[in-house]
């Protein structure tokens, strides 16, 4: 094969985001014969059937799938989630959307009526579902506390802010999923913080599903004009929080004796506060809402008599 050819080919696969189909290359004037020739010859890799990359490149399979399907053809649903890296979704998750004119070589392939109204962003030589679309869709094949784990992970990443998801949802009936997104959004006050973690939606997951009332995100407590220390959950006005850690929470020396004088600090400060780990929320939810209730009604009953007591003193 000509040095002349050999370039042909390879800037056939760099302009086709590193992936060539032989229907593609067809497009382009390069027939299967050449590119059976260019794998022969080592100019061109097969990672699997029907699809060619330069010798070396590590494809990603998302990238092959969407060489199998061919264009138009765009990561959505749990497969655009899982491009995001957002909480909720499994890691490595393969999901597409296509017009529905067309027929699906593979499985995990929707077929849109309204594919041309898609949101989309080109990312990495991939067409992805924006992080709103994706949302949106994520309620079209995941129930409503997967999509406010999603939710929580995307305003946590700054894909996309509270006010603009809720712009695109507010107008959004006709859109599949857009329903579950709505709801998934109420459960959040408008404009709240996001949860600094995965574990912490879920703890206000089982505490919305075991009947404990909402509590106030990232609540900062202040001795005074003085920061104190911003607390994961609390109820305020009753000087009662909770803390859900991580696994890596006392990972150093440092950390840990960070992790101690703040909790001093907020002693200090008079307020009591729960610690639980991502186990307990997980494993242990009947005892994470029951040690939560214990500390509410504890902190209430002291917060009443010290009250009262400044009442008297005056």
């Amino acid at each position: 094969m000509n040095v002349q050819t050999q370039l042909r080919i390879l800037a056939a696969v760099d302009a086709n985001a590193g992936v060539l189909t032989p229907e593609t290359a067809a497009l382009l004037g390069i027939s299967r014969t050449l590119l059976t020739r260019a794998r022969n010859e080592g100019i061109l890799d097969r990672p699997t059937r029907g699809v060619y990359v330069r010798p070396g490149n590590v494809v990603s399979l998302a990238a092959i799938d969407a060489a199998r399907i061919g264009p138009p053809a765009v990561l959505s649903h749990r497969g655009a989630a899982s491009f995001y890296g957002w909480d909720g979704v499994q890691p490595g998750a393969i999901e597409w959307s296509i017009p529905h004119t067309r027929h699906p070589a593979i499985a995990g392939v929707h077929l849109r009526r309204r594919f041309d109204d898609l949101d989309v962003v080109e990312r990495d030589g991939l067409l992805v579902t924006s992080p709103a679309q994706t949302l949106a869709d994520l309620g079209h094949v995941v129930e409503t506390d997967i999509v406010e784990r999603a939710i929580e992970s995307a305003l946590r990443e700054g894909d996309i802010t509270d006010s603009a998801l809720r712009a695109f949802a507010a107008p959004a009936s006709h859109r599949p999923g857009a329903p579950t997104l709505r709801v998934a959004l109420n459960r959040r006050p408008e404009g709240a913080p996001h949860t600094d973690s995965d574990a912490e939606t879920l703890c206000i997951q089982v505490y919305r599903h075991r009947g404990v009332r909402d509590p106030v995100r990232q609540y900062e407590i202040w001795d005074d004009d003085v920061f104190v220390a911003q607390v994961d959950l609390h109820w305020w006005p009753i000087p009662f929080g909770v803390e859900v850690d991580g696994l890596a929470s006392h990972a150093t020396p440092d950390a840990l004796q960070y992790d101690l004088n703040r909790a001093n600090r907020i002693g200090d400060a008079q307020h009591l506060i729960r610690r639980f780990t991502y186990w307990d929320v997980v494993r242990r939810p009947a005892y994470v809402c029951r040690e939560t209730l214990r500390g509410l009604a504890i902190t209430e009953a002291l917060f009443a008599n010290s009250r009262r007591k400044r009442q008297i003193g005056r």
